[in-house]
């Protein structure tokens, strides 16, 4: 969790480089691309995530280890960086990010090197993430190879060396995206071993966006170095597709990529990129393709990104495009997707149609909704003539209560008519996962 949190603050900056860089136009400032990244939050109060700005462990230095810039010391930017960075909600505020990135705008290596020592920077988990990633990020876009360097012999915590790895490949994959991903390739197999997957795969996003940049077709070729990483592969392809803007150069990377071993993968990802610029374009192309398994994953894929944008036009395209003699298999397709956004949207549309057995896919739309809406499936579960259906979707409803809030949960156990189903219905489970654990 830390480390996604700490990404996140990577893609703040990049956004904050930007303004920042804009708004000193006289100063020769480098533009950092901002890196899409997951960001997740955490409800245990004990997790020590960089939403805790506090730079309390900011050791105390005496004059001796002031380095001098002729402006301010670096000890004195680095105590204004601590007073910046000390707002818990700092990851959303942009402006203050900015002012991070202008107190060190025109910091040399050396500066950096000492900031980093002032602040203690071998790990992110002592109130200094967003100074280290600010300092890290300045580092790579000035000399990437000695920003690498610094991360490899002095931060050795898992967390924070892949976070701090995945700063410096960013920035040396502006300046020389081959050497940044002959680096990535070379140290693989000893990164992966102290990480997950994903996290040391982040950077390849960056990587190959260079390298496409450069040279597409090459940057394509390499997909099949990395072709057995899926998630490294998922980041490279999302790199690769931020250079491409028509649909002849959507259609072709399709053509070139089909012979990887995640084809239906990377096809699903194609579409959804093409698809939240142009998802007409995309509906028109996939009239043409033959009906196929892949070409069935296109569809949901084409259908997914654009109930999130346009809903009721999704919705009609997919009726009308569907090869299936029944209605019923398309609209339930339908309400399962967008039961995760807009379930009380989705309802609605669902009464507007005709031909299909209303109780069933009344079914599927509250079951579909439990997980990320289960306000929407106890408010409607009245809707069910099957009781059940009632007591199998309550039981859900209370388990899923469960996982996020153990006191909503046992209200609505203790409120529900079917309690004493729904305790019988949890019984049996226990049972089952017992005898299988205990043959």
């Amino acid at each position: 969790m830390k480390y996604l949190l700490a990404l996140a603050w990577i893609a703040s900056l990049g956004l904050a480089y930007f303004l920042g860089s804009n708004l000193n136009s006289k100063t020769n400032s480098t533009h950092i691309q901002m890196k899409e990244t997951s960001f997740q939050d955490s409800n245990d109060a004990n997790t020590n995530t960089i939403n805790q700005y506090v730079l309390d462990s900011i050791e105390e230095v005496n004059d001796s280890h002031e380095y001098t810039t002729g402006r301010k010391s670096v000890y004195e930017i680095v105590n204004e960086l601590k007073l910046l960075t000390s707002d818990k909600t700092m990851i959303f505020d942009i402006g203050a990010i900015t002012e991070s990135y202008n107190l060190i705008k025109n910091f040399t290596e050396q500066e950096i090197i000492e900031a980093l020592e002032l602040i203690n920077a071998k790990n992110f988990q002592n109130g200094n993430t967003a100074i280290i990633v600010t300092l890290l990020r300045k580092f790579s876009s000035l000399n990437p190879e000695a920003a690498m360097n610094y991360v490899e012999n002095n931060i050795d915590e898992p967390n924070s060396r892949i976070t701090a790895i995945n700063i410096a490949l960013s920035g040396w994959a502006k300046s020389d995206p081959y050497a940044a991903y002959n680096w990535y390739k070379t140290n693989q197999e000893s990164e992966l071993s102290l990480t997950n997957p994903f996290s040391y795969s982040v950077a390849l996003q960056s990587i190959f966006q260079s390298l496409a940049t450069q040279n597409r077709y090459d940057a394509i070729d390499k997909l099949a170095e990395i072709d057995s990483d899926r998630f490294g592969l998922g980041m490279a392809m999302k790199g690769i597709l931020r250079t491409v803007d028509n649909k002849d150069d959507y259609i072709e990377f399709i053509d070139l990529t089909s012979n990887l071993e995640s084809n239906s993968g990377n096809k699903r990802a194609v579409i959804t990129q093409w698809s939240s610029k142009e998802p007409n374009e995309v509906a028109d192309w996939l009239a043409t393709q033959e009906d196929s398994k892949d070409t069935i994953i296109m569809r949901n894929a084409l259908l997914t990104n654009w109930l999130n944008n346009n809903p009721e036009e999704a919705a009609q395209w997919y009726l009308d495009s569907s090869i299936e003699s029944d209605k019923q298999r398309p609209v339930d397709s339908i309400l399962r997707v967008w039961s995760r956004s807009n379930p009380q949207k989705a309802l609605a549309w669902l009464h507007q149609q005709t031909g299909i057995n209303l109780e069933q896919s009344t079914k599927m739309l509250i079951q579909s909704s439990i997980y990320m809406n289960p306000q929407f499936a106890k408010n409607n579960l009245e809707l069910l003539s099957n009781d059940q259906d009632k007591v199998s979707i309550s039981t859900s409803i209370y388990k899923t209560l469960k996982r996020n809030n153990t006191k909503q949960a046992a209200k609505f156990l203790e409120n529900s008519k079917y309690k004493n189903e729904i305790s019988l219905a949890l019984n049996e489970q226990k049972k089952r996962v017992i005898r299988k654990t205990c043959p």
